[in-house]
């Protein structure tokens, strides 16, 4: 008789419980399909500006970004309160990595994106203003891009 590893029964018997957990009655697996963004909006990131649009509709929404610039890039989405009324995006978006809840919510992001290349996220947009921005410090003076203009207000109706 081979011994067999103390717990084996138990290990196999729990990974049966996950396959038939992850099946339907039939034996079929039963994945839900993610909604479909219902706009893209594109944006181009260059050093140190955004050129894209400033307005959108509600709704799910793909946001993508292409680096033209020489240096890494981001684009960070926060929505704004609607109780603010004296904005300043870059001060909005600094406030807000700093975790001050008044400044308002991360939505999404594209972060560390490189020279040349292009990424893309989904986001439910809900009506208000959003402040795109870039965190990310230059190289040459380790001013974030943000305070050097690449920030703006998208507005979402």
């Amino acid at each position: 008789m081979v011994a067999e590893p103390r717990g084996s029964r138990w290990w196999a018997a729990a990974a049966a419980c996950l396959v038939l957990t992850a099946c339907g009655e039939d034996g079929a697996h039963t994945a839900t399909a993610a909604p479909a963004p219902t706009q893209t909006l594109g944006y181009v990131a260059a050093d140190y500006s955004y050129g894209g649009p400033l307005t959108a509709a509600a709704g799910l929404t793909r946001i993508t970004l292409s680096n033209s610039g020489a240096e890494e890039h981001e684009m960070m989405v926060l929505r704004v309160p609607d109780d603010v009324t004296d904005l300043d995006p870059a001060t909005q978006l600094l406030h807000a990595s700093f975790g001050q809840e008044s400044a308002g919510d991360f939505v999404g992001g594209i972060h560390g994106l490189l020279p040349g290349k292009s990424a893309s996220m989904v986001v439910d947009l809900e009506p208000g203003r959003y402040v795109i921005g870039c965190l990310i410090p230059s190289p040459s003076d380790l001013t974030s891009h943000a305070d050097k203009g690449m920030v703006g207000v998208l507005t979402v109706t």
